[in-house]
């Protein structure tokens, strides 16, 4: 599933600077333990007795501890276990379920550093973890454009730039698994998030 967290209920949400170079996007944090607390209780509903595991990942250091900090506020799980971390630390791990927080929304006409999310190979590590179920949360209109420089698997040689992420958001929106903040949170939520 593709989450679109361009906005919520007609309010346009985007990423805050950190300390350093690292970004977060509150929004996107917000969802997060929203699907996972949502998640838990529809296991514990079910009767799942053992945890099930739960991947988040994201590009950068500052939403991983404000993802960490928002599920520790919010959430009471008892079905579900989150390991919550950055898309280079992820690698080598794989999860019956995968959260992956793409963070980056800038303001139009704002100049920024794609560099994190245009990398093929941490797209693929991020893309790649989930065993059972992957959710993207992602600004659709921020990555739709993306032009993903690629290389040649058999020579390492630059070819063609793919639009990696229009891919997904398309084809995922074909199958209707693409929906928006709104089909997840209340207005109520959204008065927390933005006054946050």
């Amino acid at each position: 599933y593709w989450i679109d967290s361009s906005s919520l209920h007609g309010t346009p949400a985007y990423e805050t600077q950190a300390r350093g170079s690292s970004k977060y996007n509150r929004l996107e944090a917000v969802l997060i333990a929203k699907m996972v607390q949502q998640i838990d209780d529809s296991y514990r509903a079910a009767g799942v007795t053992e945890k099930v595991e739960i991947g988040i990942i994201s590009f950068y250091a500052a939403q991983v501890r404000e993802i960490r900090q928002e599920i520790a506020r919010k959430c009471k799980l008892t079905c579900v276990s989150c390991d919550v971390n950055t898309v280079d630390r992820f690698q080598g791990k794989e999860k019956p379920i995968v959260i992956v927080s793409l963070v980056r929304n800038v303001k139009a006409g704002k100049k920024y550093d794609a560099t994190y999310v245009k990398a093929y190979q941490r797209i693929n590590v991020a893309v790649s973890r989930a065993q059972n179920l992957l959710l993207l949360v992602g600004a659709k209109d921020m990555y739709i454009d993306q032009e993903i420089p690629m290389e040649d698997m058999e020579t390492g040689k630059p070819s063609e730039p793919q639009y990696v992420y229009r891919n997904m958001i398309e084809k995922l929106n074909m199958r209707g698994c693409f929906i928006t903040a709104d089909d997840i949170l209340s207005h109520e939520a959204g008065a927390e998030v933005f006054e946050s």
